[in-house]
């Protein structure tokens, strides 16, 4: 069984990893963009930080919980009660 050593690049945006299409990898020849998120930044860290939970997340670690939006009912589906219903007059 052999060894082969290859390149791997990997996006700074959504830590995706890929191998190069080409074995000859020049400096000068990097991808455009990431193959996944097609990020044009993908070998460019953020400025910005991002949420724990989020990163987690955008990882893709199995045990990290996404982020709930809350229900536009509020209160109401929490004690799981109904909208009211608004009756309607009828046409003359």
């Amino acid at each position: 069984m052999a060894i082969i050593l290859a390149p791997v690049f990997q996006c700074e945006r959504c830590f995706h990893k890929w191998l190069p299409r080409f074995k000859d990898v020049n400096p000068e020849h990097q991808p455009q963009v990431c193959p996944k998120c097609k990020s044009p930044y993908w070998n460019k860290p953020r400025q910005i930080q991002i949420a724990p939970d989020k990163q987690a997340a955008i990882q893709g670690q199995p045990d990290a919980p996404l982020p709930t939006k809350p229900s536009p009912l509020g209160r109401a589906a929490q004690i799981g009660s109904t909208p009211n219903k608004v009756k309607r007059r009828s046409e003359p």
